[in-house]
């Protein structure tokens, strides 16, 4: 994907963009730990004024989760 994180703390984390070229520093908003019953993980972050949210997860739940459209 070209994205590679370079740290993370309880309030921020550094991500490399390799295309982009930059480290974007995203502030750490909510943290919703790994759940065994959800098979993910959760973070809300901010970048500027846009908020994000990213999940990472087990494939058989994350790919129906997914809109290709």
């Amino acid at each position: 994907m070209g994205l590679t994180l370079i740290d993370k703390n309880t309030t921020h984390m550094t991500i490399q963009n390799e295309h982009t070229g930059r480290n974007d520093v995203y502030e750490i908003l909510a943290e919703f730990p790994f759940d065994s019953a959800r098979k993910r993980m959760s973070l809300i972050v901010k970048l500027g004024n846009e908020i994000i949210h990213l999940c990472k997860g087990a494939d058989n739940i994350m790919l129906p989760r997914i809109n290709f459209d």
